[in-house]
């Protein structure tokens, strides 16, 4: 992939749709990650250290879809990691 957007999502079927979505409004996706339906902070921690990675990634789009118990938690730590640097802060 050679876009600019690094996309998270919960569940394969909701990375897909948030492609094609990207793709819709003349965007590209540098990257997607399905990080599944129980991904706690940890998990969504690991993701964005892995999509900060990307050198082509100039912005992050997290799908989380809410009926997941664990999207309570992915927002808590997407604010807290999101420093404005490529690397996350560790606590």
């Amino acid at each position: 992939m050679t876009g600019s957007v690094g996309i998270i999502a919960n569940g394969a079927g909701l990375a897909m749709s948030t492609l094609d979505v990207v793709n819709q409004v003349g965007g590209s996706a540098a990257n997607f990650l399905d990080i599944g339906g129980g991904a706690d902070a940890n998990v969504m921690a690991n993701a964005l250290e892995v999509i900060n990675t990307d050198p082509n990634v100039r912005s992050i789009l997290i799908n989380i879809f809410g009926g997941s118990p664990a999207a309570t938690k992915s927002p808590t730590v997407s604010s807290r990691r999101s420093s404005g640097s490529r690397s996350p802060r560790r606590s």
